[in-house]
């Protein structure tokens, strides 16, 4: 067929150019006499499967299904449409710092400076925690896409950064009933023998508060058939010779159950050792004793 001014034939259809390098593309549209070429560049070569300038696909005129021998104007708009590596997409975000230096910051200046360099996919996420030795806010570790990174890398702007910081508690203080600051509870230390009508209207009036006393280990047995589990038995006061005043249970217990103070964890109890005890007081079975609870256990 004869071409009438300003038209251009296809010598290929659209798949002869697919996988192609579009710079080769290009040069062989311009040959045929085409003139308005574009060009869109997908950002997306991660693992290097692919070629770097490898086209994707040719839109001719917005088809992008023709057939050699169609017929087109020289002047129709061709879109060349390739893959380039994801690092060199020019809307990337290059970090000017690695990860390990947002560490310890607050939180709040954290998010801002990634918002400030481009980033719009920011997660928060909180641990609380009772440690003195961090601050309210403070930025345990950042991550952007799942890892951590150097200076230099790059990212896209919607990756998400992820911020992961500490929210201090303040430890909850417990008022204790002592010898010192309750008449009943210096009653039952100081009770010349064990009555239990009097230790079972004690647990009844005080069931689910914090007592805190200096005891002594009289007895301990293993609990059923558990090796490291046992059932302990306090008196209070220094001398593990005087029984006479009040018995104390601590049913089924682990060495983690105590609840130590790290600074006065002895290695192992035993008959005889000397704790402090702050405890919540509970029922049991038997009206012999006055159960309890740890809430924090301290060496002496």
């Amino acid at each position: 067929m004869e071409l009438a001014d300003g038209e251009v034939k296809l010598d290929v259809a659209a798949s002869e150019y697919k996988h192609k390098n579009y710079e080769d593309v290009a040069a062989a549209l311009k040959t045929l006499g085409f003139t308005n070429i574009k060009y869109e560049v997908l950002y997306d070569i991660v693992l290097g499967w692919t070629d770097d300038g490898e086209v994707e696909s040719v839109s001719i005129a917005d088809k992008t299904d023709f057939n050699r021998g169609d017929v087109f104007p020289a002047d129709a708009e061709i879109v060349i449409t390739y893959h380039m590596p994801e690092d060199d997409d020019p809307s990337n975000i290059t970090m000017a710092k690695g990860s390990d230096a947002y560490d310890g910051m607050n939180y709040v200046d954290v998010e801002q400076a990634f918002r400030d360099m481009g980033f719009t996919n920011i997660e928060l996420g909180e641990v609380t925690t009772e440690s003195t030795s961090h601050a309210d806010g403070e930025v345990m570790l950042v991550e952007i896409d799942g890892w951590s990174f150097n200076a230099g890398d790059s990212f896209k702007p919607d990756k998400k950064v992820y911020i992961k910081y500490y929210h201090v508690e303040e430890p909850e203080i417990i008022e204790s009933i002592t010898a010192d600051n309750n008449s009943d509870f210096a009653a039952i230390l100081t009770a010349e023998y064990v009555d239990p009508e009097k230790q079972a209207a004690f647990i009844s009036a005080y069931k689910g508060k914090v007592v805190e006393f200096d005891c002594i280990v009289l007895n301990l047995e293993q609990n059923g058939s558990y090796k490291t589990r046992y059932n302990y038995i306090l008196v209070p006061g220094e001398d593990a010779d005087h029984i006479g005043a009040a018995l104390f249970y601590l049913e089924d217990m682990g060495m983690f159950d105590f609840k130590w103070d790290n600074a006065t964890r002895p290695e192992y109890l035993t008959v005889g050792s000397k704790i402090r005890l702050q405890a919540e007081v509970v029922t049991g079975d038997d009206s012999l004793y006055i159960y309890l609870k740890p809430v924090c256990t301290w060496g002496r």
